[in-house]
């Protein structure tokens, strides 16, 4: 479960007639948490409050009971809870005392603002066909008459009719929750009771959620079928354990953080008396990853940044490579440098002897190449305490 931090938004309460119900049918998902994040930093810019009611889905949940708590008092709600689009079966659109707006299920005449999975779906099992030649495409569906699940299916049938590719029946999963054990759940069911061998009677799973996707990746691994290798599995909502799941899973990014600032500017145009449009969706965005075949943007960027060090650690020794070889060569006696392979060390003089007894004259390192007697003689010292060198003659 992901951790949300609850956050305290001063100002505004219910006494002064500025607070917002937020029916949530849950707290501490990753799909909660983007929502309530958006939520909290538009309503401190708006300077309204935020009260929140999890209650779970309407007509479903028996919790639902504490949204009749929802009244007068309140400036407007936003919904996330309706489970139909009944509204005689909705505690707030039944009582029409205040403004709602509903972020899945659209109940005339209130506006809805809903992410678009419909169109990031489509770029999806699009990208399966053309970009990694994926033709036998299964779909895991989530929960019967749900109307995201119902529109991700509707885009995964358009782009098999586009592409000519015929829709099979028996490559589509039925109808269910949309948690993690079901995706080990349905693997099985295909696997073991339809005989579907992955990797030849089907080459690709698209699921309606990440939850499904990881499930089903877990339930590959532990069969030893290979993802991407054997069949590509792809999600729904990029949620942070799509993200750093082995591997990454292809998903489609919805812009939770920013749907309920949106519906909070409709509400808030409402209650000017002014008239938004019934509809308002948010394009997905599709994200590939590691689970279709791709290389996964976390993945590129992390060898970048190495190459980058290692090029960097590259031209760093060159350049000090470089700037040593000239100290060391510049160093020599004019005219000609010695020969180094003839070169012998040459011992230090005796502490007590004056050529030591000034410390600019000391060296811990001399050597002289064999020239004869007479010939200029060069001696290379560098010292510890300034490595500087120079350079002497000395003649016969």
């Amino acid at each position: 479960m992901a951790a949300f931090k609850y956050e305290k938004i001063r100002g505004a309460t219910v006494a002064n007639n500025k607070a917002v119900a937020f029916l949530a049918r849950e707290i501490g998902s990753s799909a909660s948490e983007m929502l309530f994040k958006g939520a909290l930093a538009a309503v401190e810019h708006s300077g309204q409050s935020l009260v929140v009611f999890r209650g779970g889905y309407i007509g479903k949940d028996p919790g639902a009971v504490i949204y009749d708590n929802i009244n007068a008092e309140f400036l407007g709600a936003i919904d996330w809870a309706s489970a139909s689009q009944d509204a005689s079966k909705h505690p707030v659109a039944r009582q029409k005392r205040i403004p709602l707006v509903t972020l899945t299920q659209h109940i005339p005449p209130h506006p809805v603002v809903v992410n678009d999975s419909h169109s990031g779906i489509h770029a999806l099992v699009e990208h399966l066909i053309r970009d990694h030649g994926k033709r036998r495409i299964a779909f895991f569906r989530g929960p019967e008459g749900h109307p995201l699940a119902q529109e991700r299916f509707k885009a995964y049938q358009e782009v098999l009719s586009e592409n000519g590719i015929a829709f099979e029946e028996w490559l589509v999963s039925p109808c269910g929750n949309w948690d993690r054990v079901r995706g080990n759940e349905l693997l099985r069911l295909f696997i073991e009771e339809r005989r579907l061998k992955p990797g030849e009677d089907f080459d690709a799973v698209v699921c309606v959620n990440d939850n499904l996707a990881i499930g089903t990746i877990i339930e590959c691994q532990a069969r030893g079928i290979r993802v991407p290798e054997d069949i590509a599995v792809t999600g729904c909502n990029d949620i942070l354990d799509a993200r750093v799941n082995m591997p990454p899973v292809s998903t489609v990014a919805l812009p939770g953080d920013t749907q309920v600032a949106r519906a909070l500017d409709v509400l808030n145009a409402m209650l000017r008396k002014e008239h938004p449009q019934d509809s308002t969706r948010l394009p997905g965005q599709a994200i590939l990853r590691q689970s279709c075949g791709c290389a996964s943007q976390q993945v590129v960027a992390a060898a970048s940044a190495v190459w980058y060090r290692c090029a960097g650690a590259w031209v760093w020794a060159r350049a000090w490579s470089v700037c040593f070889a000239r100290w060391v060569f510049t160093a020599q006696a004019v005219p000609a440098p010695p020969s180094w392979r003839h070169c012998k060390p040459r011992p230090r003089a005796p502490r007590h002897t004056p050529s030591c007894s000034n410390p600019s004259q000391r060296s811990w390192w001399r050597l002289s190449p064999r020239r004869p007697a007479g010939r200029a003689e060069a001696v290379l010292s560098a010292r510890p305490w300034g490595m500087s060198s120079v350079v002497s003659k000395r003649t016969a």
